[in-house]
């Protein structure tokens, strides 16, 4: 691993005057995305960033300042930035950077060499290899509109006036795609993905098999009736659902008052099925790190256990503001505040299958996509209402597709009702996996 990016965050050290506290990022990252259409490069894009972020407390105010270069005068300006933003702060009491704690650092095998040696033409192959492969699975397959392979290697350095000094590299390598089915006027999509650290590590068959099922499992789809009944959310779908809960177990969400889950700290939010496990040790998540974004350790936090809510995630500022410790989940863009949240989420694995699960069902809507996330999710009141997609089933079989449907709820009651996890845990890009889940009773709104 290449050390020039801590030493350069050390150089910009001993220039903090007597009185400041600093602290600095040094990042660096290579990206390249292929994208594919009919058996040729549609689009080829290499990108390199850089960047350096600097944070300083002084007399209990605070000033930040980030530039995108590492030029020597580009540092002496962003630190010159950083001093400047102090003077038009205010006094926090709770200012302050993160001190070592002496927890371990994981040992952790993120870095692929071959990432960054794969030859460019290679790369380019497993685009076009993605297409092909998803035009062969199935006669109805049309189009493939989007037919990518992406990869990142990346570099950062933290240290800081406070003892912190640390630095690692990764890469991380992904495919996406996506088919266009057809039967008659009607068209359908699916997506496919696969994620790994290395392009030996992307299973592009597996991708593209996933695309064309769920295109082709949908042509036929119709408004549903409007119910109430037993919703199943796919991998996919579920992982989206725990990204939503990790962001209200935050702290800084917690302390402002806009998590659902304050002040809840040993009660039962969830069903006794639902242990949630934050383990940015497991490399198998794109976002997995031996440190947090202010030089900490990072370790296991089990925020719920058998239902019941047992901690948040913590950053240093939010830890002080609560007279407890971090627990080495602090995240941040650039160097800015920072803001603690999970990393690697994912639920206990149960011990049955997803077709174990969908066989012991009479009636049921299995949800493979949702959309509205954003505005139809909210964190405060724990309101739930996305639109969504997927296939009815009653007693274990499928009876046809949905298209154009409503699921609604609360977060809380979802939680609640979780009936069972499968034991199918899959991987995606972002900051959880995802497993089969059973939830009780959901409304299913359509025609």
């Amino acid at each position: 691993m290449d050390r020039s990016l801590l030493q350069m965050a050390h150089d910009v050290l001993s220039k903090a005057r007597p009185g400041e506290a600093l602290e600095v990022i040094v990042e660096r990252s290579v990206e390249t995305e292929i994208r594919a259409y009919d058996a040729a490069v549609e689009s080829l894009t290499q990108a390199t960033q850089a960047g350096i972020g600097i944070r300083i407390v002084s007399s209990g105010k605070v000033g930040y300042a980030y530039a995108g270069s590492l030029t020597e005068p580009d540092l002496e300006a962003t630190l010159a930035a950083a001093r400047e933003n102090v003077r038009y702060s205010s006094i926090d009491p709770f200012a302050g950077l993160a001190e070592p704690d002496g927890y371990p650092f994981p040992e952790l095998d993120l870095y692929r060499p071959a990432t960054a040696t794969y030859p460019l033409d290679k790369k380019i192959e497993f685009a076009i290899d993605l297409e092909r492969e998803i035009r062969t699975l199935d006669h109805r397959i049309v189009e493939v509109p989007t037919a990518t392979y992406g990869d990142v290697v990346s570099e950062i350095a933290i240290a800081s006036t406070t003892g912190i000094s640390i630095a690692a590299c990764d890469t991380f390598a992904f495919a996406f795609a996506q088919a266009l089915a057809r039967e008659g006027d009607e068209t359908q999509s699916g997506f496919g993905y696969s994620v790994g650290r290395s392009p030996e590590e992307i299973d592009i068959v597996s991708a593209a098999s996933d695309a064309a099922e769920r295109s082709t499992r949908l042509l036929g789809a119709r408004k549903p009736r409007s119910q109430s009944l037993t919703v199943v959310f796919e991998p996919r779908v579920a992982a989206n659902l725990l990204a939503i809960i990790g962001s209200t177990l935050s702290a800084t969400s917690v302390q402002k008052g806009r998590s659902i889950f304050a002040n809840r700290i040993g009660e039962r939010i969830a069903s006794s099925s639902v242990t949630l496990v934050d383990n940015p040790g497991d490399i198998r998540f794109q976002s997995a790190s031996a440190f947090d974004a202010e030089g900490l350790a990072t370790r296991i936090n089990t925020p719920i256990i058998d239902g019941v809510l047992q901690s948040y995630f913590y950053d240093s500022y939010t830890a002080r503001k609560d007279g407890t410790a971090s627990t080495g989940s602090a995240q941040r863009g650039g160097g800015g505040a920072t803001n603690p949240g999970p990393r690697a989420l994912a639920l206990k694995a149960g011990v049955r299958t997803s077709q174990n699960l969908l066989d012991s069902l009479d009636e049921a809507v299995v949800v493979q996509a949702i959309s509205g996330i954003h505005s139809g999710v909210n964190p405060i009141s724990g309101d739930f209402s996305v639109g969504c997609e997927g296939v009815l089933i009653q007693h274990g079989e499928v009876a046809g597709a949905v298209k154009e449907a409503t699921i609604s709820s609360t977060l809380q009651r979802i939680l609640l009702g979780i009936t069972e996890v499968g034991n199918d845990q899959q991987f995606f890009p972002g900051i959880a996996a995802g497993s089969t889940l059973i939830i009780d009773e959901m409304n299913l709104s359509g025609t």
